[in-house]
């Protein structure tokens, strides 16, 4: 066992990572499919997170001696990825993974994804969906919301 918490507790066997629940396996544990992970200072994110655009990120730090990266929070910059990162320089986070995206929608759409598939309001930080910002029409990928 890698972790407990209320609602189940996470575990690693044969090289994947999984949920379990009373004894059963809920799901896989899910993978972020970004760039990372990189210390959270503004050196690190200058040097990593070049250039201004769209992207998504994972805030966090590492377990198992330093094999799993463990999600806290995810969130998204529609405009400058580099920017937003810096947002969180003083909130106790210590590993940041990133990656850039074509548009904005696609940020949302990977962000929505990374909220669900990381535990929502249950298991990360982030205790609202995440929200659309000035674009009211698009939906979530995951929920339809």
């Amino acid at each position: 066992m890698i972790l407990e918490v209320k609602i189940g507790r996470l575990d690693y066997e044969a090289g994947h990572f999984f949920w379990q629940k009373a004894g059963k396996v809920v799901k896989n544990m899910a993978k972020t499919s970004l760039f990372g992970p990189f210390n959270v200072n503004t050196e690190s994110i200058d040097t990593n997170v070049v250039g201004v655009g769209s992207g998504v990120y994972a805030l966090g730090h590492n377990a198992n001696n330093n094999s799993v990266f463990i999600v806290q929070y995810v969130g998204r910059s529609d405009t400058d990825l580099n920017d937003r990162l810096k947002k969180h320089l003083n909130e106790g986070y210590l590993l940041f993974k990133y990656g850039f995206l074509e548009t904005a929608k696609e940020s949302f759409n990977k962000e929505c994804q990374l909220w669900h598939d990381f535990g929502e309001d249950k298991l990360i930080d982030n205790k609202i969906h995440p929200d659309k910002g000035i674009n009211k029409d698009w939906l979530c990928p995951v929920c339809g919301e």
